[in-house]
């Protein structure tokens, strides 16, 4: 083997790892906005949550507490 086909051999082998080191940070960028629009979306869930959970146990002035339901709110 000469030295120039030794070198065209290693530069085609070269080329072909680039090629694969890019493909490779390709998927990492596609990954990273993927994973950023998940983090988005499950923050925005998790207020719905909140939210939800304000509405059906939060403290509201019309909702009263009572020891038993025999004590319940004396109406008349």
């Amino acid at each position: 083997m000469t030295l120039e086909m030794a070198f065209k051999k290693a530069l085609a082998a070269l080329t072909a790892k680039d090629n694969e080191l890019a493909d490779a940070n390709a998927t990492i960028l596609s990954l990273r906005q993927e994973n950023a629009s998940r983090t988005l979306e499950i923050a925005s869930l998790k207020r719905r949550i909140e939210w939800f959970a304000r509405q059906l146990f939060g403290t509201w002035s019309e909702k009263r507490m009572f020891d038993s339901p025999e004590q319940g709110p004396d109406m008349f």
